[in-house]
């Protein structure tokens, strides 16, 4: 908090958007630290972190936002799935080539061969 904050002190506002919806980033709904929080014993685990509430004002109507934050676990490594899955691709298109290759070099097998060329 910066020494100038008063918490007794009439708020200052100003509009910063008139269509009715605004957006905004709130630091209390997200880990800040840069270390791995206490609660997580297994990084690969989905873990509850904590509840985070923000309470909300318009006019005389307040309201409060609220969720829960979790450590959502590593998967281990990359997505070893897409890459088999792009090597069977990969596999599939190079026989692709050498079947239609072969065919059509099969296919001009028993045709003349010019002695002159073409063009």
């Amino acid at each position: 908090m910066p020494a100038s904050a008063d918490p007794k002190a009439a708020p200052s506002w100003r509009v910063v958007e008139r269509t009715g919806r605004y957006e905004f980033h709130d630091h209390r709904m997200h880990w800040m630290a840069k270390n791995v929080p206490a609660q997580v014993k297994d990084r690969s685990a989905r873990t509850k972190i904590f509840d985070w509430k923000v309470p909300l004002r318009t006019g005389a109507t307040t309201g409060t936002i609220s969720g829960e934050l979790f450590w959502r676990g590593s998967s281990g490594g990359p997505p070893a799935a897409a890459f088999v899955a792009l090597a069977l691709l990969i596999a599939l298109g190079a026989a692709s080539i050498v079947v239609v290759r072969r065919r059509r070099a099969g296919a001009g097998a028993g045709a003349a061969v010019p002695r002159e060329e073409a063009w």
